[in-house]
């Protein structure tokens, strides 16, 4: 219950880049990581790294490929320039908001959701790609909170929630890959970035493009881990108990 209520707390905490503020964003990020890790003991998938065969290293080729082109696209590198412009305040302040908010949903979708749906289904060939769709689903329905409280329109929410689901299945592939929560961390930080630097837009693009890029990290993550299901057995899982 604690995990709930800290995460739903630190959706509502205000942004802002007052040094008090950034701190309490801190103080609770460290709580919430703490909780979490004493429910799932690990930021681990499993209990050794896995070796992929020659269909799981094509399909993680292919997601980290993708990755790459929307980050190219998204600017990624543009907004890590900018950001090192501002100046030094806004900077630091932009840096841990994108940080912070990362590590919030890393460790709460793919951290929390994922281990728990993965050990709530049990055995099972599935299980894997269950608990990354289920998780991924949940995630792309948090953005709802745009709509409501943000001020996002009706379209905009709905392309979010549709990417933030191909998206957080693509990330789920990356934790159980390098059966950790780091490389997630990061790679979220970094295509969101765009976050941290403007406000909250009601443009939005059209729907062919978003289709055109998502759909395919959506289908190419499920493949990985439908495969890499089938592959470990149980006791290569660490357990919640």
């Amino acid at each position: 219950m604690g995990i709930w209520i800290l995460f739903f707390s630190y959706l509502t905490f205000p942004s802002s880049p007052n040094i008090l503020a950034l701190l309490g964003e801190v103080a609770i990020a460290i709580i919430f990581w703490i909780l979490v890790l004493s429910k799932i003991k690990s930021t681990k998938v499993f209990k050794n790294r896995l070796v992929f065969n020659w269909q799981q290293r094509i399909s993680l080729s292919l997601i980290l490929s993708l990755l790459i082109l929307i980050m190219l696209a998204g600017n990624v590198p543009q907004n890590i320039s900018q950001l090192a412009n501002e100046s030094l305040k806004n900077s630091l302040a932009g840096l841990i908001t994108a940080i912070l908010a990362r590590v919030f949903e890393e460790t709460f979708f793919r951290g929390y959701l994922f281990s728990s749906f993965i050990n709530c289904l049990q055995q099972g060939s599935l299980r894997l790609v269950l608990a990354g769709i289920i998780s991924s689903l949940l995630f792309g329905l948090a953005h709802l909170i745009n709509y409501f409280t943000g001020g996002a329109d009706l379209q905009s929410t709905l392309q979010q929630i549709f990417y933030a689901v191909s998206f957080g299945l693509c990330l789920a592939a990356i934790r159980t890959a390098f059966n950790g929560l780091l490389i997630p961390i990061i790679l979220h930080m970094l295509i969101d970035l765009q976050a941290a630097l403007t406000a909250y837009s009601n443009e939005h693009n059209s729907w062919l493009p978003i289709i055109l890029v998502f759909t395919p990290l959506l289908l190419i993550s499920g493949l990985f881990l439908f495969e890499t299901g089938h592959k470990v057995a149980d006791k290569d899982y660490i357990r919640i108990k």
